[in-house]
């Protein structure tokens, strides 16, 4: 018996057998999240007296004062530096350079006179 001749495989096809394979779909995003939740930290809940500590700090604060803000950006402590620009009372912001930042979520602020 004579061999059939078969049908050629398209290029797409072809590059289809030589494409990376996951055996365990979405174990790759499971754990990239558990690694996200190991590093995330947890907001730390301010005292009424730091509180109003904080608040005293920010009512002596002058345009371009050089200030050092630790806040909590949802997963952990950040540090920014930067000149003073402005409070936005009506959303509770603090603008630092060209940074927003809620000032529920500072939880130190350090002035450089």
């Amino acid at each position: 018996m004579a061999n059939k001749p078969r049908n050629k495989m398209s290029v797409s096809n072809r590059a289809k057998q030589f494409m990376p394979f996951s055996a365990l779909s979405g174990f790759k995003e499971a754990l990239e999240q558990v690694e996200i939740k190991k590093a995330r930290e947890e907001k730390i809940e301010l005292s009424q007296s730091q509180k109003e500590r904080l608040n005293n700090i920010i009512k002596s604060l002058i345009l371009n004062d050089e200030i050092k803000v630790e806040y909590y950006d949802g997963n952990k402590y950040q540090l920014i530096t930067g000149a003073f620009k402005k409070i936005d009372e009506i959303y509770h912001n603090i603008y630092i350079g060209k940074e927003i930042i809620s000032i529920e979520l500072i939880k130190e602020i350090e002035v450089y006179y």
